[in-house]
Order: structure tokens, then C-alpha cells, then sequence
């Protein structure tokens, strides 16, 4: 089998990472804060989505609580509670955009390098994002707010503000050495063998009496003639000569 391993790493020092969103609503603002000095000029810039389109950052972790990935939309439906999506985008994989909900966000970052399909494959290196709710509410207003004067005649948005976790995961996945994965293959099929082998000999060991027996017809005897019979008729005999 492949060999998997997975590196948990620390979020500040590294970075930034790439994000891909979608909006999925009527219309969506996103901008992002506390990434300047990371984020290639992307940070504390709106960008403004009709439905269906797509948007590219830099996301980091800020030592700041109130700074990371701010949304706000109007909902196509005014019962929704979902907005921005955001994960992984690739060349022939397809993008992946699980729903940020109402509220605050956090985001835990899976970067897979598969080393068994070669470069240029969709699966060979793509990056996911997993998110969980941390609270019903956008309780931390963010520090600033560029979008501001393009949603002045928008009423009725919602709210969501996505933070990065402070560790990511780098996940690699590739075949073993052709020599470890020769022995291993030998040593199960040893392992097959030797327990085969093991469970013959306890079988035979268990039945040998009863197969070495058979020919003498003993086991006829035993069924058909009690085991105090032979010393009854030398009992017998014996008071005859008496």
C-alpha cells in the first residue's frame, strides 16, 4: 500500500496560503484584513460578486482576533443562512466550496502533495479548506471595512468572518521503496503460509488417535462392547476351575 504521513505545522510562521471562493448568493462582498504584510497587495481590498462568480486571496493567520476573511451578501432566498463558499481549486479536479454559515468561522487548511500521480495531475497538489462554526455571530467587527460605500443601498445582508486555525496540515502520500514493498509482500506471504501450516498440524494432532485407531476396529469395540466386559468373563473362567 502507499505511505501516507502527515506534518502538523504552525500557521503564523508559513504562508501565505492560497483561498478560492465562490459566491452562491444574489451578491456577496468579501475583503480580507491582518494579511498585508503576506497576502501580495490582496489584503484590505473589496471584491464584489454576483452569484455564481469566483474570487481568488492569500489567506493568513493574524494575531489579531477581529482580522481574517469578512463576507457579507444578499441572500437569494431570504430564508438562507449560507454565503461565501471557499476550498480547493485545481485545474480538471473541479472546486470544491463548502458553505461559510452565518457568523464566525474558523478554517483548518489541508495541503495533499500525492506523489504517485505525476505533476500536472489535479490530485498531485491541491489545497482544502474545512470549516467549523465557532459562534452563531459575527461578534468581532473587523478593523476596517473597504467594501463599506459599495454596500450602502444593500439592506438585509448577512455576515460571516472566517479566521485560519493556528495549525495547518501538509499531508504526503507516496509508494514505498520497490525493496520494503518486495520484503513486505514476502513476509505476509510467509506470515499465509506458516499459519496454513500451523492450522494442519493441530487438525492432524487432534484426529491422529482416531485415524491410527481405525484399522484395529477399536473404535467398533468401544461402541459395541463395554469396557468391563473382558474382565467379567475372566471372572467367569476363573471360578470354573475352582
Amino acid at each position: 500500500p502507499d505511505v501516507e504521513t502527515v506534518a502538523i505545522k504552525w500557521s503564523a510562521p508559513d504562508g501565505p496560503f492560497d483561498l478560492h471562493g465562490k459566491c452562491v448568493n444574489a451578491r456577496c462582498w468579501v475583503w480580507l484584513t491582518g494579511c498585508d504584510q503576506h497576502a501580495a497587495g490582496t489584503s484590505e481590498k473589496c471584491v464584489k460578486l454576483e452569484a455564481g462568480e469566483t474570487f481568488s486571496m492569500q489567506m493568513c493567520l493574524s494575531d489579531v482576533p477581529a482580522d481574517g476573511l469578512h463576507s457579507r451578501w444578499i441572500p437569494a432566498d431570504p430564508a438562507a443562512a449560507h454565503g461565501v463558499g471557499i476550498g480547493a481549486t485545481a485545474p480538471g479536479f473541479g472546486t470544491f466550496f463548502p458553505v461559510m454559515s452565518v457568523g464566525r468561522v474558523s478554517a483548518s487548511l489541508v495541503i495533499t502533495n500525492n506523489l504517485t500521480v505525476p505533476e500536472g495531475d489535479p490530485y498531485h497538489l491541491r489545497s482544502e479548506w474545512f470549516n467549523s462554526l465557532a459562534s452563531p455571530v459575527p461578534d468581532l467587527e473587523p478593523p476596517t471595512n473597504p467594501c463599506l460605500d459599495d454596500m450602502a443601498e444593500a439592506s438585509g445582508a448577512l455576515a460571516s468572518h472566517m479566521t485560519m486555525t493556528t495549525q495547518y496540515y501538509r499531508r504526503s502520500v507516496e509508494r514505498p521503496h520497490p525493496l520494503l514493498a518486495f520484503i513486505g509482500d514476502v513476509g505476509g506471504a510467509y506470515g499465509v503460509v506458516t499459519t496454513f501450516l500451523f492450522w494442519v498440524y493441530i487438525s492432524l494432532h487432534k484426529l491422529w488417535p482416531i485415524i491410527s485407531d481405525w484399522p484395529k476396529g477399536r473404535w467398533m469395540q468401544d461402541k459395541t462392547t463395554p469396557d468391563n466386559a473382558g474382565s467379567h468373563e475372566l471372572g467367569q473362567a476363573i471360578g470354573c476351575r475352582n
